[in-house]
Order: structure tokens, then C-alpha cells, then sequence
């Protein structure tokens, strides 16, 4: 999974975290909190790599798909999402109606 990294973003997230109140105190078991909370959130995130990549190989295999990756600023990614949540497009009368009902509720991004 791509990220997208902002020194600039970075720097006052940083910036805001030192002139904040700390709320726990900095001792052994807080950091064994925090580092597990942390371990958490990776096995959780490759969980999710894992499922996003048998969802792009199901994907992959369905016609609409090579049509959103044609798509200007669709990659696999957010291709496989919007198949995934629109799942069947022939529900839709045209492809206007699909934008209008997507854009309504504008849900994806990456």
C-alpha cells in the first residue's frame, strides 16, 4: 500500500504533539502500552493489505475493472473499492446516474 508522506504535515503534527498535555505518564508501563497499541495497529494494517489484495485479484478478473483503471486518476486500488461497494452496475440506468449517486455520497478517496 502506497503512502503519501507530507514533511510539512509531519512537522506540525509534531510540532502540536511537544506543546500538548501529556495525559499519561512516561514510565515502563506506559511505554509497554503504547508499544503495544502500536504492534495492534501494524498487525492491523497488514490484515487489511492482505484483504485489499485478494480483493484486487477478484477484481482484476471482472470486466468493469480494466474500464476503471482506464479511468484518468482510478488505480487498483480505488478501482477494486468502487467495485466492491457499487457491485453490480447494471442496477444503474446510465453512467450519469451512477456518477450523481457516487458523488452524493462521496466516499472514496485514497
Amino acid at each position: 500500500m502506497k503512502c503519501r508522506y507530507n514533511a510539512e504535515k509531519a512537522i506540525r503534527i509534531y510540532n502540536q504533539a511537544r506543546n500538548s498535555i501529556p495525559i499519561l505518564s512516561c514510565n515502563s508501563s506506559t511505554k509497554l502500552i503504547v508499544q503495544e497499541a502500536v504492534r495492534m495497529v501494524r498487525e492491523a494494517e497488514k490484515s487489511r493489505d492482505k484483504i485489499l489484495e485478494h480483493m484486487q485479484k477478484l477484481a482484476c478478473a471482472l470486466p468493469e475493472y480494466d474500464i476503471m483503471i482506464s479511468m484518468c486518476g482510478i488505480g487498483p486500488i480505488l478501482a477494486t473499492r468502487m467495485i466492491a461497494e457499487i457491485c453490480d452496475v447494471r442496477r444503474f440506468h446510465s453512467s450519469s446516474a451512477l456518477i450523481e449517486q457516487e458523488s452524493r455520497e462521496n466516499r472514496w478517496s485514497e
